[in-house]
């Protein structure tokens, strides 16, 4: 059956070619590394996936690295493979923002936004654009800590359709405990939800990336809070939004053995049967992480796969978001086990069964390491193109390509 997957617009634009796994599905794959980031004189250790324009050309932030070694804006030049520092952050002392995290997103006009972790006019993070023909940056938002506005950003933005950004905070709101923002394409930036008390079993500090369905409800996850204190899935319905509003709970991790724990990636939507995937970084059988899925209703919430101990040929601590191809396999990476660098998975939800597609070899022997929260993505050949954040010649990390 034909998936229909709720993603940002950057997704569309990308013209991402979404295949089936194919054959090749059940033996390793594959692999090779398409650049090594170097600090001087470029970008290093990024800490987001990667978004193309319908050139191929790939897009991405990295934390470190760039003039002042604040972070910068970069692209991957589709035929020749060169990397260009297309901005480079100037950091909070002249005004700027400073360790960009998350995945850029484009408008329909190829302007790229983005989110860095520090820097702005409060060093509490800030949203910021890069112009499509001219790569100057303009702060878009500079976040302010306290009741009125979020703090510290969480990872990626979501585009929808019209051009209004959404995200998360893991501090500030109502609760200083994190909150749901929105800005419109000129600039406004207004509270949708605030999070709640951990202690008292609310959702507690939003992680990950938000997916949107086509009613306009938003869903996401946090790392903390719920019934048991291992964190959540909620959703924010679009009929009720507020700066003293709380998400409603979907679903409360109960923590291993039975459950996961720990949700730091977010959720993916397939539209059309309903259903969120996500992952945890710890829980399970093992305690090493976990595939989950659930209804956007709350209903049918279980373990799709438990990830082995960390000393083990699979990996653990899922800390990225996941994608999914048209025949509904899901992608993933870990950020340990395997060689205990991190790996590469594929995971069929029908039947429970992962793939381990690559073990990363780290540092020591050129190889990527330490995938962290970076989302894959699916390029237009099929293939899967994703970034470390260590490792590489350079130990600043690697963008890599493998077959599916």
């Amino acid at each position: 059956m034909k998936r229909t997957l709720s993603t940002p617009l950057s997704s569309l634009i990308a013209a991402l070619a979404l295949c089936g796994c194919g054959g090749g599905h059940g033996s390793p794959a594959a692999y090779s590394l398409r650049h090594t980031f170097q600090i001087p004189p470029g970008a290093g250790q990024p800490r987001g996936g990667l978004v193309a324009d319908t050139a191929g050309n790939l897009y991405g932030t990295a934390s470190t690295g760039g003039t002042k070694r604040f972070g910068a804006v970069y692209r991957i030049d589709a035929v020749t493979g060169v990397e260009s520092v297309l901005y480079s952050f100037l950091g909070v002392a002249q005004n700027d923002a400073q360790n960009p995290i998350g995945q850029l997103v484009f408008d329909s006009t190829g302007d790229l936004y983005g989110v860095a972790s520090n820097g702005g006019s409060n060093d509490v993070g800030a949203v910021f654009r890069i112009d499509a023909n001219s790569h100057a940056e303009s702060l878009v938002h500079s976040f302010a800590p306290g009741p009125q506005d979020g703090a510290l950003p969480s990872r990626s933005l979501l585009i929808d359709g019209q051009g209004d950004l959404f995200g998360t905070t893991t501090q500030g709101g109502a609760n200083d405990t994190g909150t749901v923002y929105e800005i419109t394409p000129d600039g406004r930036e207004t509270l949708l939800a605030s999070f709640g008390q951990a202690a008292a079993g609310k959702p507690a500090v939003p992680r990950g990336e938000l997916a949107l369905d086509s009613a306009g409800n938003l869903y996401g996850t946090t790392q903390f809070g719920g019934s048991s204190g291992h964190g959540t899935v909620w959703e924010l319905a679009s009929s009720s939004r507020g700066a003293t509003v709380l998400p409603t709970v979907l679903h409360s991790f109960a923590g291993p053995p039975a459950d996961g724990t720990e949700p730091v990636g977010g959720v993916l939507l397939d539209a059309a049967s309903g259903t969120l995937y996500g992952t945890t970084q710890l829980g399970g059988i093992n305690d090493a992480g976990t595939v989950f899925r659930c209804g956007v209703d709350g209903s049918g919430e279980r373990i799709v796969y438990a990830f082995a101990d960390i000393s083990g040929n699979d990996g653990a601590a899922p800390m990225a978001p996941l994608v999914m191809d048209s025949s509904g396999v899901l992608y993933g990476t870990t950020d340990a086990g395997g060689s205990g660098y991190g790996t590469v998975f594929a995971v069929d939800p029908a039947s429970g069964r992962e793939t381990v597609l690559h073990r990363f070899g780290g540092y020591p022997a050129g190889d990527g390491q330490t995938p962290l929260n970076a989302r894959l993505m699916i390029d237009t050949a099929g293939q899967l193109v994703g970034v470390t954040q260590l490792g590489g010649a350079n130990n600043t990390g690697v963008i890599y390509r493998l077959p599916r």
